[in-house]
C-alpha cells in the first residue's frame, strides 16, 4: 500500500510517495524450534528433537528458495516506487531530498508563470550512491515531470526514473532511467516521443515500462485522434528491451477494449489499424485482418486510410484503398 511523506517547506507542500517494509517487520516468520533439555531426557527423545528442528529447517530453506507457492504471492509483490511528482500548480522547489536505500536524489524545480521557448520550467536533479554524487542533470518539465527511485528490475541494484513533458502540440514526453551497475550509473533513454507508466504488470516484483508505439500516431487520422498499439519494455541486464509479445494477457485486454472501443466508433481507421497490429503480437493477424475488411469504410470520398501520413500530417504514400495503405505501413513497421 502506498504511503505518502507530506513536506512543509517555505515554498509549499510537495508531496512525496513512499514505501518500503516497516521497520523490524519481516516477510518470513521462522517457525519456533522446540529444544527438549534435562537430565532425564532420553537418547531416543533427543533424536526425535533433532529430527523435528531438521525437517522444520528444510521446510524454511525450502519457502524461503522459491519452492514453496506461498512465496510467490508474498516475496513477488513489487514494492511500491519511491515517488515526487511535478504538476502545474507545483512551486519551485529547491533541494528536495528522496532516498531509498542507498540512493538519494536531490531534486529542486524552477516554476513558471510566463512559459515561453527560451523560459521554460527546468527540473535539475543529482543522484548521490551511499553519499556520493554521481549524477548531475537537468530536464525541461512543462507542467508535467517525475522522480522515481525503486528496484526496477529486482536484481539488488537500485534505479532512478526521471520523466519530464517538454511541450509543444505533438512533443514529448522524454523517459531516463539510471541504472547503478556496482560502480556508477548507466544511463539508458527510452525514445523521447514515447510517455508511460513503469507498472508490474505480470506480478513478478519487476516494473515494465508500459506505452504505445508512437509510429502510429498521425498515420491514419489526425494526431489527437490516433489510436495505437501496446508497447512494453522491460530492463534486462542493463538495458531496455522490446518485451511487448511477453505478456499477452495485457495485449489481449487491449484487444478488448478496442472492439469495444470500435462499436462506438466505426470505420475509425486508426483504430482497426491498432487493432490489427495488436493481433498480430498474440498470433492472430488473421482473425484481426478479417475483422478489419468487415469495419472499414470503403466510401473513396472520405479519402482516409488511403494515405500514409508522418507526425506532422504530410501525406507521405499513397494507397487505392484502407486494406493496401495499412499492409504496408504493418509490413514497414514489422508486423506483417
Amino acid at each position: 500500500m502506498k504511503k505518502w511523506l507530506w513536506i512543509i517547506s517555505a515554498v509549499g507542500l510537495i508531496t512525496i510517495g513512499c514505501s518500503g517494509l516497516q521497520a523490524g517487520s519481516s516477510l518470513i516468520s521462522s517457525p519456533t524450534v522446540n529444544r527438549i533439555v534435562g537430565e532425564s531426557d532420553t537418547e531416543s527423545e533427543s533424536a526425535e528433537a533433532e529430527v523435528e528442528q531438521n525437517e522444520q529447517r528444510a521446510k524454511q530453506d525450502a519457502f524461503l528458495s522459491g519452492s514453496s507457492e506461498a512465496e510467490t504471492e508474498t516475496v513477488h509483490s513489487p514494492e511500491p516506487l519511491t515517488e515526487l511528482e511535478i504538476r502545474y500548480d507545483t512551486p519551485s522547489l529547491n533541494s528536495v531530498t528522496l532516498s531509498r536505500g542507498p540512493i538519494e536524489v536531490k531534486v529542486s524545480y524552477t516554476a513558471r508563470e510566463d512559459i515561453t521557448p527560451e523560459n521554460r520550467p527546468l527540473l535539475r536533479y543529482e543522484i548521490f550512491h551511499e553519499g556520493e554524487l554521481s549524477v548531475k542533470d537537468a530536464a525541461i518539465a512543462v507542467g508535467s515531470g517525475s522522480v522515481l527511485i525503486g528496484d526496477f528490475d529486482q536484481d539488488g541494484g537500485m534505479e532512478v526514473a526521471v520523466q519530464a513533458f517538454t511541450g509543444g502540440a505533438h512533443c514529448c514526453l522524454s523517459t531516463t532511467v539510471y541504472s547503478w551497475n556496482g560502480r556508477n550509473f548507466n544511463k539508458l533513454s527510452l525514445d523521447e516521443m514515447l510517455g508511460g507508466e513503469f507498472e508490474d504488470i505480470d506480478g513478478d516484483g519487476s516494473y515494465e515500462f508500459v506505452t504505445i508505439d508512437s509510429d502510429f500516431l498521425a498515420k491514419f487520422s489526425s494526431y489527437a485522434g490516433s489510436v495505437a498499439p501496446p508497447m512494453i519494455f522491460s530492463l534486462v541486464d542493463g538495458e531496455f528491451i522490446n518485451s511487448t509479445q511477453d505478456y499477452p494477457d495485457y495485449i489481449y485486454s487491449k484487444i478488448a477494449d478496442l472492439e469495444h472501443r470500435n462499436q462506438q466508433q466505426m470505420n475509425a481507421h486508426s483504430l482497426l489499424a491498432a487493432y490489427v497490429a495488436s493481433k498480430s503480437l498474440v498470433g492472430e493477424v488473421e482473425s484481426g485482418w478479417a475483422y478489419m475488411l468487415n469495419h472499414y469504410s470503403q466510401d473513396p470520398a472520405l479519402g482516409l486510410g488511403m494515405s500514409i501520413r508522418d507526425q506532422n500530417g504530410e501525406v507521405v504514400d499513397r494507397h487505392p484503398n484502407f486494406p493496401t495503405a495499412l499492409e504496408a505501413f504493418l509490413i514497414e513497421q514489422g508486423y506483417l
